[in-house]
């Protein structure tokens, strides 16, 4: 995926952070995942423009949180049962008791 490495989980990874490197095996991102959160137990993935996709929270390929949800009408307490997925026209979708879809303008 975009000449870079993606590495989280153990034993590399004792603090729950994701670590880009680039091609030749810098680390360019270090992104904290912040474990605990609605989702957190969920796979991350990274879309075809590089977006980083972990629980329900989107990254830019920078580290940078561009979009995160907290539906508001399910209790804290419930786990959501899908990571966020991306459409092909960037519309992301996460389902909970629900299908939440969110286009670009929210």
């Amino acid at each position: 995926m975009n000449n870079h490495f993606y590495v989280n989980g153990e034993p590399y990874d004792q603090d729950n952070n994701l670590y880009i490197f680039d091609a030749n095996g810098k680390l360019s991102t270090k992104i904290s995942l912040n474990r605990g959160y609605i989702g957190s137990d969920l796979p991350a993935f990274i879309s075809k423009e590089g977006y980083i996709v972990f629980g329900q929270r989107v990254y830019r390929p920078s580290g940078k949180l561009i979009w995160s949800f907290l539906p508001p009408s399910l209790p804290v307490s419930l786990k959501l049962s899908s990571q966020v997925i991306i459409g092909k026209d960037g519309t992301l979708y996460v389902w909970g008791q629900k299908l939440f879809a969110f286009g670009s303008q929210g």
